[in-house]
C-alpha cells in the first residue's frame, strides 16, 4: 500500500499536527457551493456569529430543537 486517506481536518488544528508526524502531506480540498442569492454560509466554526448560533440552538427546548433539527440538517452539508 502506498497511499492511505487520513481524513479532512483544518489547517493548524490538533489533528492536523498529529497527521503531520505520521508523515501526512496535506491537499487544500476544492469545494463548490452555490446560493440564489450569491451570499457564501458562514461554515467557519471559529467565526462568532457561527459561536452563536450554537449557543443558541444549545439554549432551544429539546422539543424544539428536536422539530427543528431535520429540517435545518437538510440544508447542511
Amino acid at each position: 500500500m502506498t497511499q492511505f486517506d487520513f481524513g479532512r481536518s483544518k489547517v493548524g488544528s490538533g489533528q492536523a499536527s498529529w497527521k503531520k508526524s505520521f508523515g501526512f502531506e496535506g491537499k487544500p480540498l476544492v469545494y463548490h457551493g452555490w446560493s440564489p442569492d450569491g451570499a457564501l454560509r458562514d461554515i467557519n466554526p471559529n467565526s462568532a456569529q457561527y459561536q452563536q448560533r450554537i449557543a443558541l440552538w444549545k439554549k432551544l427546548p429539546l422539543p424544539v430543537a428536536n422539530l427543528l433539527g431535520p429540517w435545518i440538517s437538510r440544508g447542511l452539508g
